[in-house]
């Protein structure tokens, strides 16, 4: 029961409170669009937050002094990078976005686009008073409810509070967000979490401040060792080439072929080997992509397995999870749809086609449509819809939250991955295909059971489809990514509740393109890398065990 309202982070259609489940929350004016588009109908009343009793007079009103009311202001910022081309154009145009006339155009272009989808528009507030107060006057919205909302967040400004200005930003925010998550889900009380949100936050700033006293790292090197990598494989190429013997025709056709396979040679130098060799380079270095790189030796390495990194951590616990008990579970459901697949039925085409479509759904299409399959409201969400007129009616067991939940999430990607299982069904019927039937006969003259024909006919025979199967579903699982970044419901600050869908490749995604430490980012790549291959090499040591092919028979 305490973890009954750990979905409230949800955004957009699926938030807690426009759905009901809530009866009130601490937000700021960005929702109100969301509230007026899926959410027309809320009872909705705008007030500050709480404050303690010493804020008030003996009337029982509110002192007019700066920190009477509770409240923060944050936001975006529009700069110029340095080495940026058009620095005086870039300046005129911030002033000019930033002015009071480029707001107005901005305001009322958005408010022509939300009225032609038939919208409410709810004007955001910016980092003006005279603007914001000019637009509450232009742009008050239809709905008296949302009117008196921005009246209140346009009242609260003046007593707000700014962030620090930081370079680590975006750590201070994501630390934020994980000492609270840390703090409800009991794991520290909340000065616990503060002071270890504190020491992340202090580290990224040291590193910074110190990166002067590390020598700069000569960005060259990678080019002129790949460079030379790559002449030294031509000059081998052709020193073999030479010395070969082959006749004219087979030197002629060698040529042409050579000819053909130069492209992608060329692509696979440049687009993969050549990022690789600077990936490698640069996970030496401390590179924030906007200044130069500095070199660091192994203290990226060290980070990752250092103490404290709970990031870390947390991101390949949940890889263990999807892969320990996904991989496995779609295995067993691809290969039991292809045994009742394989047969001569009447319509068996059509059912093969069936279960073989979902696997073609791109997997950004795919990622969307489960997001509303698991949308934790029963009246919009397909799986929730169906478990309220089921389980919840008869057994009286709740929905999950699915996305919402750290206890639930993985389960619901686990759930997602068997809804494609129709590919390796291609492969598992192939190979039931190949299946001897002269050892059925013969074990079932021998008075073997069904199962025991499939434990010592099919599965032997099967093994080689079994162990492709595995060592390439514990590869995808470390290199999950693409689904955890559409389907994750709680914005940039966490992946997941409690990080629960937070992997390697998508930890290497944040430190890279969130907070620019590509570095760190370099270094996290090259072990996933070591990691892949010693699962591997791991698999690959323990098949001669289990593994059964043709030859051995």
């Amino acid at each position: 029961k305490e973890l009954a309202f750990e979905s409230g982070t949800q955004k957009h259609e699926n938030d807690p409170f426009i759905l009901g489940q809530v009866a009130m929350k601490i937000d700021g004016d960005w929702i109100l669009p969301d509230m007026a588009r899926y959410g027309p109908q809320i009872d909705l009343g705008t007030a500050p937050p709480p404050v303690p009793d010493d804020r008030y007079n003996h009337q029982g009103v509110f002192q007019n002094e700066p920190d009477t009311f509770v409240t923060w202001s944050g936001g975006h910022a529009l700069v110029i990078p340095v080495g940026a081309r058009n620095v005086q154009d870039a300046w005129e145009y911030i002033k000019f976005a930033s002015s009071l006339e480029g707001r107005e155009i901005d305001a009322t272009n958005q408010r022509d686009a939300d009225r032609e989808r038939g919208r409410v528009f709810i004007a955001k507030q910016v980092a003006s008073r005279v603007a914001n107060e000019k637009l509450q006057k232009e742009f008050v919205p239809a709905v008296p409810k949302f009117a008196e909302a921005i009246n209140v967040n346009v009242s609260m400004a003046p007593h707000s509070r700014m962030r620090p200005s930081t370079i680590v930003g975006q750590t201070l925010w994501s630390q934020q967000i994980a000492a609270m998550q840390e703090a409800l889900y009991h794991r520290a009380t909340p000065h616990e979490a503060l002071l270890k949100a504190q020491t992340v936050v202090q580290n990224e700033l040291d590193a910074d401040l110190d990166k002067d006293n590390h020598p700069p790292a000569n960005t060259q090197i990678p080019v002129i060792v790949g460079l030379g990598l790559f002449v030294a494989a031509i000059l081998a190429w052709f020193a073999v080439w030479t010395r070969a013997r082959m006749g004219k025709i087979a030197k002629h056709e060698g040529r042409w072929g050579m000819a053909f396979i130069a492209p992608s040679i060329a692509g696979f130098v440049i687009l993969t080997l050549g990022p690789m060799l600077a990936s490698l380079y640069f996970s030496f270095t401390q590179y924030d992509v906007l200044s130069s790189p500095r070199w660091v030796g192994m203290k990226n390495y060290a980070d990752i397995v250092g103490a404290g990194r709970i990031d870390t951590s947390k991101a390949f616990l949940n890889v263990v999870y999807l892969a320990g008990i996904g991989v496995p579970l779609s295995i067993m459901t691809g290969l039991a749809v292809a045994i009742l697949l394989n047969s001569a039925s009447r319509g068996i085409r059509f059912y093969r086609t069936l279960f073989y479509m979902p696997s073609i759904v791109p997997g950004v299409a795919s990622a969307i449509l489960w997001v509303w399959v698991l949308t934790p409201d029963p009246g919009k969400g397909l799986i929730n819809s169906g478990w309220t007129h089921t389980l919840s009616k008869w057994l009286n067991v709740p929905p999950p939250t699915w996305l919402g939940s750290a206890h639930w999430s993985k389960d619901a990607l686990i759930m997602m991955g068997l809804w494609s299982v129709g590919s390796g069904m291609i492969l598992w019927l192939a190979g039931l295909k190949g299946v001897p039937s002269t050892l059925y006969e013969a074990a079932e003259l021998d008075g073997a059971s069904p199962a025991k024909q499939f434990w010592k006919v099919t599965a032997p025979v099967l093994s080689p489809l079994i162990f492709f199967n595995t060592v390439m579903g514990f590869i995808g699982s470390i290199q999950e990514f693409d689904r955890m970044y559409i389907m994750n419901p709680m914005g940039a600050g966490s992946v997941g509740p409690d990080n629960s869908l937070l992997t390697p490749v998508y930890l290497l995604f944040k430190n890279g393109f969130t907070y620019f430490k590509m570095g760190y980012a370099s270094a996290l790549a090259w072990g996933i890398f070591l990691i892949i291959v010693l699962l591997t090499v791991l698999q690959f040591w323990l098949a001669p065990r289990w593994v059964h092919y043709e030859v051995d028979r």
